[in-house]
């Protein structure tokens, strides 16, 4: 009996690393996997001894050799556990030393699309009414509010590393209360399977960010769901008999209302988690339980609740402003996804589907058992968790974002573990949870190598951002070459050249703002000017259509009825975004830098905002 439950580990050891290694897609062609001897030892020692802690025996290890408490919050080692980790990411995530030495080009691109729009509201462009805002109001407001208490890359700096610690902090949470009898090891075990999933597989595996590099992975883009799919799973392991008292619904109409008006996104996870689950809990734990009035009074609640948050929004943005939202501003990310490719069926696609197919067997295996810990319960809210945030993947369905997807599904294999269902179950999201730290062996460590080599931690802790996301720092030559090939290098730094150029002659001697399109979509960090277009930077509007492109630059001109000029590359693929500001500017001047040619647009008569 003992050598057939080994046999059986053995097995699901091999079919749970089967199917992680479908999660390397840069080291994946067709069927076949390119790894080293080395790394592979690597890989298989990392899973192997993690998975050894995810099968220590359970035990009360928090609760001082008392019985076990089934519905209790965490005791004195989860949150000391807790602190620790917290306060590990607190001391990582803020390293400015990474950012500005290797991977200064990635963060500049991802952090303009923020940036860009909280400059254009604060010269009076209103998101939502005259352009489009991609990642939210929320975002963009909080953006546009620290750009007066510091610059705007100093602000958006402090915001990002405050919501990553956020955004760390809940899912560390969730994953200790829904591990609450695990043991020490295996508790130990899943913090650190969570850190690599949100500090390590959502940076880019292949060549490792900061963890701030890229917002639209981690707490600017996800913290909403993930305050929410916390609460719920604490709701639902602390008080599985009760999820219908006050206490508890005004906490979740609060997040529910949080997340409506951080961004249209957010407002997607957070209604299909916690309506849902309110309606749920109402109709079976409610004075009147499997009640069909119940079922309607409870979703009418929530369709009041949302019209009075959208009315009372609308309101004051009515207020402030003397405009209201627009429908097809709110809704233009999502008609226009920026990055639907077909999918890759050789590659993580199938690390997610397995994810998916693991809790229907989980729930299958416990048809004919009742959970009275909440577990059930928990796993179906990580479940919902799992698959509203698996929306990213649908615009951006390149095989890396389901990597960015990672700490969601490792939260949702987190509470499989737990479930009360089948033995082999179990095990193999054990095995699946391991496998994320096993295979964390062949990241790219490179920048992180030479930030430590060269920069030390503390290196540009004081330097301004402003003064190095900016072309006129001459070293930003080297940092766009570095991922270049040599044959590439001596081509790059003529464009760069040709581009500072024609920068420099529009800043000093004209004295006018510019705008720059190329293939990096950047905006300049130290222009001396405000934005003087609706299209800052173009990656916002990019995915748009030519109409809809015309018609933020109509509305930016009757705000702003500013000149100024586009610096446009001669590779540029976005060649029509030229016709659109012919159509709605004057063109008065063109003047070619070589591989740049700089436009010269003023106002034409008669601006309106549509």
């Amino acid at each position: 009996m003992k050598g057939e439950k080994h046999a059986a580990h053995v097995l699901l050891f091999l079919a749970g690393a089967f199917l992680a290694s479908y999660l390397a897609w840069w080291r994946t062609s067709g069927y076949h996997i390119s790894l080293s001897t080395i790394e592979s030892l690597r890989i298989v020692t990392l899973t192997g001894v993690a998975y050894l802690m995810l099968c220590w025996p359970y035990k009360n290890w928090s609760a001082n050799s008392e019985t076990v408490q089934t519905h209790r919050a965490m005791g004195r080692t989860e949150w000391s556990l807790l602190a620790v980790f917290v306060a590990l990411a607190c001391a990582f995530v803020p390293y400015k030393g990474l950012i500005l030495d290797d991977t200064l080009l990635t963060t500049w691109h991802h952090w303009a699309a923020y940036i860009g729009p909280a400059e254009l509201m604060r010269e009076g462009v209103y998101p939502l009414h005259d352009i489009p805002a991609q990642y939210g109001f929320g975002p963009t407001s909080l953006i546009a509010l620290s750009c007066g208490v510091l610059d705007c890359w100093s602000g958006f700096y402090w915001l990002n590393v405050v919501f990553t610690i956020a955004f760390f902090t809940a899912l560390a949470y969730a994953t200790l209360i829904l591990s609450r009898q695990s043991s020490l090891p295996a508790s130990v075990a899943l913090l650190i399977c969570i850190s690599i999933c949100a500090f390590g597989w959502t940076m880019y595996p292949p060549s490792l960010l900061s963890p701030v590099a890229t917002p639209s992975t981690s707490g600017m883009r996800f913290l909403p769901a993930t305050l929410m799919m916390c609460f719920l799973v604490h709701t639902a392991l602390c008080k599985p008999n009760d999820p219908t008292v006050r206490s508890i619904r005004i906490p979740g109409h609060l997040f529910w209302i949080f997340g409506l008006l951080w961004s249209p996104e957010a407002a997607v996870h957070t209604t299909f988690m916690w309506g849902p689950f309110f309606v749920w809990s109402s109709v079976f734990y409610g004075p009147h339980p499997r009640s069909a009035r119940v079922f309607f009074n409870q979703v009418a609640l929530l369709v009041a609740i949302l019209l009075a948050t959208l009315t009372g929004f609308v309101f004051v943005f009515w207020l402030l402003s003397g405009e209201v939202p627009l429908w097809r501003m709110y809704t233009a990310s999502l008609r226009n996804p920026p990055g639907a490719l077909p999918v890759d069926y050789m590659a993580s696609i199938w690390f997610a589907l397995g994810c998916f197919g693991l809790w229907f067997i989980a729930l299958w295996a416990m048809r004919n058992e009742e959970a009275t810990d909440g577990s059930a319960l928990a796993s179906w809210i990580a479940m919902l968790f799992a698959i509203v945030t698996f929306t990213y993947f649908l615009g951006r369905s390149h095989s890396n974002n389901i990597l960015n997807l990672l700490p969601y599904f490792a939260i949702l294999l987190v509470a499989i573990r737990t479930m009360q269902t089948a033995w082999a179950v179990q095990q193999l999201a054990a095995v699946l949870l391991a496998a994320l730290i096993g295979w964390s062996g062949i990241f790219g460590w490179g920048y992180y190598q030479n930030a430590r080599d060269t920069a030390g931690y503390f290196a540009h802790q004081g330097t301004a951002l402003t003064t190095l996301m900016s072309y006129q720092n001459p070293d930003n030559v080297a940092q766009f070459m570095k991922l270049q090939s040599l044959e590439a290098e001596e081509i790059l730094e003529q464009q760069q050249n040709d581009l500072r150029e024609a920068l420099d002659y529009i800043r000093d001697v004209r004295g006018e703002p510019a705008e720059i399109f190329d293939a990096h979509m950047l905006i300049e960090a130290q222009s001396g000017f405000g934005p003087w277009s609706g299209i800052h930077p173009v990656s916002t509007a990019y995915f748009a259509t030519s109409q809809e492109r015309q018609q933020y630059l109509r509305n930016a001109l009757a705000r702003l009825d500013r000149a100024g000029w586009i610096v446009i590359s001669d590779t540029f693929a976005l060649t029509s975004i030229v016709d659109d500001y012919a159509t709605v500017y004057e063109q008065t001047e063109k003047l070619v830098f070589g591989t740049y040619a700089a436009i010269r647009y003023s106002p034409t008569l008669d601006p309106v905002v549509q």
